[in-house]
């Protein structure tokens, strides 16, 4: 149904077939801007993985499509299913129930010359001041977007993707491993040749599921995690919020590394990225416990449980209920999830939250809001001891729909 979709869509929208196809120049960071225009919009789209079917990825700006690749042409579909992409070789079209956009793409470093009368920063976030934001905005692509056009390359250069490859190895790499966690699992997969004796620093490291060529030098996998991940953290640092207290990709970074440790559900990243955010604008310390069990192992062991109070005393650069503002270094290698959530924090008030015992928070403005979300949760955990050792009944934790706010 949706590929009968997708073709009497280009029977509606005419696209010039390319002679190279993406298929042939993959992965690549694009810029796409609005044609016939003077008042441009900008889409940056990353092709981040394909298969010798022919599927691949993209984000466009921070939203991925599942691609299909058809006659020269990608055509994809949001997660969701309400918009599809449709990206020839210097052409994209985005459908949706709302709008259409088409416009034209170039390689992320030939992707200044259009932006010169009119420009939006991604997200359609209009620029008032042209003289001053567009000298601003023009140093950040040259940049950002160049090298990662050539980190992209030097991934290319690196990925295995020739046809014709019929043994592969299969790793998986979980969101907020450490790097030392990370090194032992590359040494430890079979399959693999040489060996890796230097520890990355934390947070330089790409995570997820890894396709690798059998007997591929281990050093060398290293080496395409670590490119990835600082495409990943170029695109989230170009797509952050203007008004971002975050001064540097690196500090992006850090935060980053902290929200991946404090859950694992994305639909409440943003809104504990806006009660970081809201600390760190008021000179509050962030208080956060995943930076004080770090500090403790130096991501060396993993700790799976709440600091003491005697640890929380404990002094160490990681330790934010000693220090104010970030830590000295990431303690995690994050997502690009917790990337963007980072970059992008909910507007809210929150300055509290705390686990409601279910897989999700409950978030407060106040610090008595704060005190009744704890009371809940040490009820709850009480009711559930008590339940466990009675035996009368067994409570099945189902993930909330959505955080728990408090006033």
């Amino acid at each position: 149904m949706l590929r009968l979709f997708l073709s009497s869509l280009l029977f509606i929208f005419i696209f010039q077939i390319p002679n190279k196809s993406f298929s042939e120049t993959f992965p690549r960071v694009l810029s796409c801007v609005k044609g016939q225009s003077d008042d441009f919009d900008l889409h940056l789209v990353t092709l981040v993985a394909q298969n010798e079917e022919g599927k691949g990825e993209a984000f466009v700006d921070d939203k991925l499509f599942k691609l299909v690749f058809d006659e020269g042409i990608w055509l994809g579909t949001s997660e969701k299913g309400t918009e599809f992409l449709i990206l020839g070789e210097d052409s994209i079209k985005i459908v949706s129930g709302k709008t259409n956009w088409e416009g034209v793409c170039f390689r992320s470093d030939d992707a200044l010359a259009p932006l010169v009368k009119k420009v939006s920063q991604p997200l359609s976030i209009k620029i008032k001041n042209l003289t001053k934001e567009l000298h601003k905005l023009k140093s950040e692509l040259a940049l950002i977007e160049i090298e990662n056009s050539k980190l992209i390359d030097k991934i290319e250069n690196n990925i295995t993707n020739e046809k014709g490859i019929k043994k592969e190895v299969k790793v998986f790499l979980e969101d907020g491993m450490t790097s030392n966690a990370i090194v032992n699992r590359i040494n430890s997969t079979e399959n693999l040749t040489g060996y890796i004796d230097a520890i990355p620093e934390e947070g330089s490291l790409a995570t997820g599921k890894l396709s690798i060529k059998f007997g591929e030098d281990r050093e060398k996998v290293l080496s395409k995690i670590m490119l990835l991940q600082r495409a990943n953290l170029g695109r989230a640092w170009l797509m952050r919020s203007r008004n971002t207290i975050l001064n540097s990709p690196r500090e992006l970074l850090i935060l980053a590394s902290i929200l991946e440790k404090e859950t694992g559900n994305d639909s409440e990243k943003q809104l504990i990225s806006s009660v970081f955010h809201n600390r760190l604008a008021k000179g509050m310390k962030l208080q956060a416990d995943p930076t004080v069990l770090y500090g403790l192992t130096m991501g060396k062991d993993v700790i799976a449980r709440s600091p003491t109070k005697a640890e929380i005393k404990e002094k160490s650069p990681y330790n934010t209920y000693i220090i104010k503002g970030l830590p000295i270094a990431p303690i995690s290698n994050p997502s690009v999830a917790s990337l963007f959530a980072a970059a992008r924090p909910s507007k809210t008030d929150f300055l509290f939250f705390v686990s409601n015992g279910n897989g999700g928070h409950r978030f407060s403005k106040t610090y008595d809001g704060h005190k009744e979300g704890i009371k809940i949760l040490l009820t709850r955990k009480k009711e559930q001891r008590t339940t466990t050792r009675s035996g009368a009944m067994t409570y099945i934790n189902l993930p909330p729909p959505k955080p728990v706010l408090l006033k």
